[in-house]
């Protein structure tokens, strides 16, 4: 393969999540909070989150649909809001928690169906993604986000612990709740790929598992949701689009089924995570997948010198990145207290060790 220096950020995405190495490795900064953005434009001199992703030199901009017309949301006496789809929020600093499922309540079949389900053919939801592609440009790599994926979007409704019993004694019920949500978000994605499929790269989805295992035991996931994102990969891979699954903590035990399925990059590679050590999953599935991740943000962010962060991203330029198929970036949104010191240095070692055209290590 030719090597080209000097690649705009969306060609070096491409290039990575192609499994082909680029001029470096790309990096993003994954769902950058209040707190941090205020921080970074107060350390970096500029005026706004825009020219942050600048500074740093951040190939990647998501994007999402917009809400309905007319659609606002409403604040309540506890200081909690609602979502378009009538789930309540509550949130702390740059935290958030579900404090009302709008399904909790709900005893059979015909209660869900009675819902009121979102449009997703909305206009207003495609016009707002037209202007923010506008406002992005063409040079950067694209990652669509519908917005709360089917187990997310489905617990955020019916409740956490109440859709886990739903899946294992009222299957039916929690199908009725998933296929809905599926509807929305394949009509949604189909939708913005018609109109912006030549702009979108990457359409992201869902979760799995927390710190040690995952959610439910590996056949029920095989049986219920394994299906319906082979279709839905399916579906999107029609537009040229790559997919990516979302899942902290280890999914490991789930990786060749979502391979089977037709993914095609992972995040975010939680590197604390039992059995998510970047370099082994790197080692094992490599040959098949991207990834987008892998920088920790339990421990070397928060607490982690600059020396400690610039090590890491050699480590994985090292290990993860050999060969293309990463995408560098913290492995979840950074929260109030992370050394803005450390999130600058991050983006300092990619720029000087992430380059494949000399030997960084």
């Amino acid at each position: 393969m030719t090597r080209v220096t000097n690649m705009r950020p969306r060609e070096r995405v491409q290039r990575a999540i192609n499994l082909e190495e680029a001029d470096r490795v790309p990096v993003d900064l994954i769902w950058p909070t209040a707190y941090i953005v205020d921080q970074l434009q107060r350390a970096l001199r500029v005026g706004s989150e825009e020219e942050c992703l600048r500074a740093l030199g951040i190939d990647v901009r998501w994007v999402s649909p917009g809400a309905a017309s007319g659609w606002r949301s409403r604040t309540f006496q506890d200081g909690s809001w609602d979502d378009e789809w009538g789930v309540r929020w509550w949130g702390y600093y740059d935290t958030t928690r579900v404090v009302h499922h709008p399904l909790a309540l709900a005893q059979d079949i015909s209660d869900i169906e009675e819902y009121a389900w979102l449009d997703p053919h909305e206009p207003q939801r495609l016009q707002s993604l037209r202007e923010g592609l506008e406002d992005i440009g063409p040079d950067y790599g694209i990652i669509f986000s519908a917005g709360g994926n089917l187990l997310e979007r489905s617990w955020y409704l019916r409740g956490f612990k109440e859709f886990l019993i739903d899946l294992r004694s009222r299957r039916k019920l929690a199908e009725a709740i998933l296929d809905h949500v599926m509807d929305f978000h394949r009509e949604i994605t189909i939708a913005a790929l018609e109109k912006f499929g030549e702009r979108i790269d990457i359409v992201f989805d869902d979760d799995l598992g927390d710190q040690n295992n995952l959610f439910f035991a590996p056949q029920l996931w095989r049986d219920i949701f394994k299906p319906r994102y082979a279709e839905l990969f399916s579906e999107y891979k029609k537009y040229g689009a790559k997919t990516m699954f979302h899942s902290d903590g280890n999914c490991f035990p789930l990786i060749p089924d979502l391979i089977e399925a037709g993914l095609d990059i992972l995040n975010p590679v939680q590197p604390m995570a039992r059995q998510m050590d970047p370099a082994g999953v790197k080692k094992a599935f490599g040959d098949e997948l991207a990834f987008h991740g892998t920088i920790c943000i339990q421990r070397t962010l928060p607490f982690g010198t600059v020396d400690d962060v610039r090590d890491e991203v050699i480590e994985r330029r090292r290990t993860v990145a050999v060969g293309g198929g990463l995408i560098v970036s913290p492995t979840h949104g950074i929260l109030a207290g992370v050394p803005v010191r450390n999130i600058i240095a991050l983006y300092d070692a990619a720029k000087k060790y992430g380059m494949y055209s000399r030997n960084a290590m």
